[in-house]
């Protein structure tokens, strides 16, 4: 069932994001990459398990997983470049453990080590698909959050009809730019593979900075930069989110947002995204459903560029939990921990998607609080400014 050169292919998937859901999924089975306990194939050697899945529904055993290292850049009309890792097939409890060996796939690595998958089961006589990415740290594949890849949180599966969600509102940089199409569909496709058949940039969110009086600050998004970012699917019956991709920075480049006191505002970037289409035949598919046409957006690279995003309201650090004051003329720098998931991130071709960028050595937000001997300096974070994916300032 293994469709040729396709992304890792996996079901209808609901994640943090707002995005219209699927309204006529009826999958008896769903995937998920899941937290299944593995060990590691020696006890002294590195551990080679990319994913757990575990399979829902009365079809769940003896089902087989497809999962492949796929490339979401693309070049305009053509295949999507995969390289698929061995299949595997759900045991008697419907879990399996999908291994990757990081030698094969150094090529399909970013800079910053990870390298994204998709996987596909059949639903219903039809693929799903979930994309993920995992990073090698030389002795274990982890996620983006640096867990061990099998203990990651599984994924939420859509597993009967829902109602659609609203449209997601992208209030800054909706509309799509520098927007390139292929010319043509090739005649001599392969069914059940993705094909590149249009390119172009939107406006996304990467963050939001907070100052309070008498205080600037900088937040700064660049070298060795890391986001992840919802990959949507659509299977013909409206946009749904399967997953994340992840977009990592090589360029020697970097924006710099540089605010005084009092700014509370979502912080936007660019970056190009790549639509993809499938259409279903024998190696994917019941022949009741062959010829009918998926589509898939994913998040290719990051192309700069710097814009200030919504207004952020309310009122901040006015309770002492979690509050942090700071001395005049003193400063507070944070680069680690992962920031927060915005849910209606970017917009392309109609899917809502999610976006999460990570601090890092070049991810980060710098605070220097002035000279004024009566204005309060207030940094405040859950549970606290040191591990909160949002420091708030007063």
């Amino acid at each position: 069932m293994a469709p040729v050169a396709g992304r890792s292919p996996h079901r209808g998937v609901r994640m943090t994001g707002r995005i219209s859901t699927c309204t006529a999924c009826t999958a008896a089975v769903a995937l998920a990459v899941a937290g299944v306990a593995v060990s590691s194939a020696s006890a002294d050697g590195p551990n080679t398990a990319v994913a757990g899945v575990r399979l829902a529904g009365a079809a769940a055993t003896g089902q087989s997983v497809v999962v492949r290292a796929v490339d979401n850049s693309g070049t305009l009309g053509a295949r999507q470049a995969t390289r698929a890792l061995p299949t595997v097939t759900t045991g008697w409890d419907g879990t399996a453990t999908v291994r990757a060996d990081p030698a094969a796939l150094a090529d399909l690595a970013d800079d910053g080590g990870y390298v994204n998958f998709e996987s596909e089961v059949q639903v219903a006589g039809e693929p799903r698909f979930t994309s993920f990415s995992r990073r090698w740290t030389g002795t274990q594949w982890v996620d983006p959050d640096g867990r061990p890849a099998t203990a990651a949180p599984a994924l939420s599966a859509v597993t009967a009809p829902v109602a659609p969600e609203p449209p997601g509102v992208v209030p800054e940089g909706g509309e799509m730019t520098d927007v390139v199409a292929a010319r043509a569909t090739a005649a001599d496709e392969v069914p059940c593979t993705w094909y590149d058949d249009s390119a172009g940039n939107a406006s996304t969110v990467i963050g939001e900075f907070h100052t309070g009086a008498n205080t600037k600050g900088y937040f700064t998004y660049g070298t060795t930069s890391d986001s992840d970012i919802s990959v949507g699917y659509n299977y013909g019956r409206g946009w749904s989110v399967g997953g994340s991709g992840h977009v990592g920075n090589s360029k020697a480049s970097y924006i710099r947002f540089n605010v005084r006191s009092g700014f509370h505002h979502h912080l936007r970037s660019t970056f190009r995204y790549v639509h993809w289409h499938l259409t279903l035949g024998a190696s994917c598919a019941a022949p009741s459903r062959w010829g009918q046409r998926y589509q898939k957006v994913t998040p290719a690279s990051w192309q700069s560029g710097s814009e200030v995003g919504a207004l952020v309201a309310g009122k901040f650090c006015t309770g002492a939990s979690g509050r942090r004051s700071f001395a005049r003329n003193s400063d507070f720098y944070r680069g680690s921990r992962r920031a927060y998931t915005y849910g209606t991130a970017a917009k392309a071709w109609g899917a809502s998607l999610s976006a999460t960028s990570g601090f890092s050595k070049f991810v980060d937000i710098n605070y220097h609080f002035g000279n004024s001997k009566t204005a309060p300096h207030y940094l405040c974070g859950r549970p606290d400014i040191l591990s909160s994916k949002i420091i708030y300032a007063r």
